[in-house]
């Protein structure tokens, strides 16, 4: 079976600007794929848990032309989070047909793998 490669871009470029303008200039730039979940404009693109807001999404893919290909997940997928609010973040990847949920890591490093940032340093 012949893999196929998506290069796809993450809204966080656009971060700054709205979601949907996000996806209109990423769909101009000529990507056909995309990868979203963290803030636009300092708010959620997304509340997965809302009635009808995977309907919402698909209709803004759908209008510029881009396919989901991961879902930035690391809000849901950190150390000590409920394993329903992971679940409830699969249904809505899979609603939407993102194939992937990203972690983008839960911690950062004074020096790795050895000394872990615990605590804010003031």
């Amino acid at each position: 079976m012949k893999q196929k490669i998506k290069l796809a871009c993450m809204t966080w470029l656009y971060n700054e600007h709205s979601f949907e303008r996000s996806l209109e200039s990423i769909a101009r730039a000529g990507y056909h794929c995309v990868s979203f979940g963290l803030p636009h404009e300092g708010k959620p693109v997304f509340d997965d848990g809302a009635t009808g807001e995977a309907t919402r999404i698909m209709r803004l893919l759908e209008r510029y032309g881009l396919e989901p290909v991961t879902l930035v997940s690391t809000d849901v997928l950190a150390p000590g989070r409920p394993i329903e609010l992971a679940r409830q973040r699969m249904a809505f990847a899979q609603a939407i047909g993102a194939q992937e949920l990203l972690s983008l890591g839960t911690t950062s490093y004074r020096n790795f793998p050895s000394e872990p940032i615990t605590r804010t340093r003031r």
